[in-house]
């Protein structure tokens, strides 16, 4: 997918919106289910911190465990930046009975509603779940909080989020299966969105770019540096 760009006529604030670090745990679907994350590799914060200008920016996370422990790799990167604000609404889409349940555990009508989900996510129905039409009302309540203190903010949350931010910001439906299917979402990416006033109309001007992880930040910060 190739998002859209508007440039700004003025300088404002940028909201990243970063996905959680790489999980660890045993295999299954994991909305709102805690599970840990692997240690990042050496650098992989301080050199994204350093690329994206990011030392000034508040710090915000999803209350799940794999986004504290992230928020915290990006608040020593920070040197020493308050603690990150814990924003209920930065949580993944609850997967309802499969959350968190191990594929070796499911029975026939759970391994039916994971085939469906791989076919056409937006369209699953799970038992006990979120849809995504209401995680996209979240994901667009979380966002325009964020906006309305035009600060300058990390914000450190999920896939779902991200993508029902991005399909908001595309014009597109939420409900389209591609948007779940085809963006394959790296941890430690995500997108920036930065606003400005226009100084022509004095609206609100939103712009947005897709993020690479870190690590690939890291990669090619060292590349440069060995030429």
């Amino acid at each position: 997918m190739t998002p859209f760009l508007q440039q700004a006529e003025s300088e404002g604030f940028s909201i990243y919106f970063i996905r959680h670090g790489r999980t660890v745990c045993e295999p299954c679907v994991y909305g709102r289910t805690d599970v840990d994350i692997c240690e990042p590799e050496e650098g992989d914060f301080p050199v994204f911190v350093k690329k994206h200008g990011l030392e000034d920016f508040r710090l915000c996370s999803s209350p799940l465990l794999r986004c504290r422990k992230t928020a915290s790799y990006f608040q020593k990167a920070l040197n020493g930046a308050p603690e990150p604000e814990i924003i209920e609404d930065l949580q993944e889409i609850s997967l309802g009975e499969l959350d968190g349940l191990p594929f070796s555990k499911y029975n026939d009508r759970q391994q039916k509603l994971l085939r469906t989900a791989l076919t056409r996510p937006a369209y699953v129905k799970i038992p006990g779940a979120e849809n995504v039409s209401m995680l996209r009302r979240r994901a667009m309540k979380v966002m325009e909080s964020l906006i309305s203190r035009k600060e300058n903010i990390i914000a450190v949350t999920h896939c779902g989020i991200i993508k029902a931010i991005y399909a908001h910001l595309m014009g597109i439906s939420v409900r389209n299966n591609q948007l779940w299917l085809n963006w394959d979402l790296d941890f430690l990416a995500g997108l920036k969105l930065t606003c400005a006033v226009d100084r022509t109309t004095g609206g609100m001007k939103r712009s947005f770019a897709i993020l690479e992880p870190a690590a690939r930040s890291v990669r090619a910060e060292q590349k440069t540096e060995q030429k």
